[in-house]
């Protein structure tokens, strides 16, 4: 095996194994916005304390007016203690509050999406390209042995 099949041969398996993570990506991600949107209820939840790098609780007031703890998922990277944000939560889960990303980040996600997508685009394309190449190097390698196979034979047939 030479440095080109070699090369050809990782490729192709990297541009599978980005295949089957976008596919896996796409099939089995959970989404729990539009969970929230569609069944979740709209409360202004107040940030109380951070334990850790992205878990923050509050508190929020629910529909009866009784104030309720709950874990809240602001979805930004500027949450303080104090901040208060529009959120939603499900009637099954009160304790866990979601909150609507910002702008910037959506849209950060969306470029990265983009990124993601126009990279696995071309990882495609190099890999259709290097097997049609291979194809055209294996038929030069052909033509070439039958030349010279061809050039023995009359050389042996002259007599």
């Amino acid at each position: 095996m030479n440095a080109y099949e070699r090369f050809k041969f990782v490729l192709a398996y990297i541009v599978s194994v980005f295949g089957f993570i976008l596919i896996g990506f796409f099939l089995f991600q959970e989404d729990p916005s539009k969970e929230y949107l569609e069944r979740g209820v709209k409360v202004e939840a107040t940030i109380m304390e951070s334990t850790g790098l992205d878990s923050y609780h509050g508190t929020y007031t629910d529909a009866n007016g009784n104030m309720v703890s709950a874990e809240i998922l602001p979805n930004d990277f500027s949450a303080t203690i104090g901040t208060v944000l529009e959120g939603y939560y499900l009637p099954e889960n009160p304790n866990k509050v979601w909150c609507k990303p910002s702008e910037g980040l959506a849209r950060g996600l969306k470029i990265l999406a983009w990124t993601f997508e126009i990279l696995f685009g071309i990882l495609i394309i190099i890999g259709i390209w290097a097997f049609f190449r291979s194809k055209k190097i294996q038929k030069e390698e052909n033509q070439a042995l039958w030349r010279a196979g061809m050039e023995e034979y009359n050389q042996d047939t002259r007599f």
